[in-house]
């Protein structure tokens, strides 16, 4: 599990992605009302090095990477997928959010 410390959601990304996929996943835990830590990778100092991290933890070097509770969702296209099918209320609902 990826640390999450006083932030039950981490949401790693790039501003530049393709696909504007960083609007997306902000723009989900945006509409549901819920608090995501967003971890700029291109704007932080040491983004790269932690990007190479998340690699290492995740076997991903795509973002963004969603990470509940601990628990790697994975990218996007995962995340929105998890809340089409119900499984992201129940992740949300782990770590104390009802949507």
């Amino acid at each position: 599990a990826f640390c999450c410390g006083v932030n039950p959601i981490l949401l790693p990304l790039h501003n530049r992605l393709p696909h504007a996929l960083h609007l997306q996943a902000k723009g989900l835990f945006q509409k549901l009302s819920v608090p995501a830590k967003v971890i700029e990778l291109d704007v932080i100092q040491g983004g790269s090095d932690l990007q190479l991290g998340l690699q290492e933890v995740t076997g991903r070097r795509t973002v963004p990477q969603v990470f509940i509770g601990g628990k790697h969702v994975r990218g996007c296209d995962d995340t929105i997928a998890a809340y089409q099918s119900g499984d992201l209320k129940q992740l949300l609902a782990g770590v104390g959010y009802q949507i």
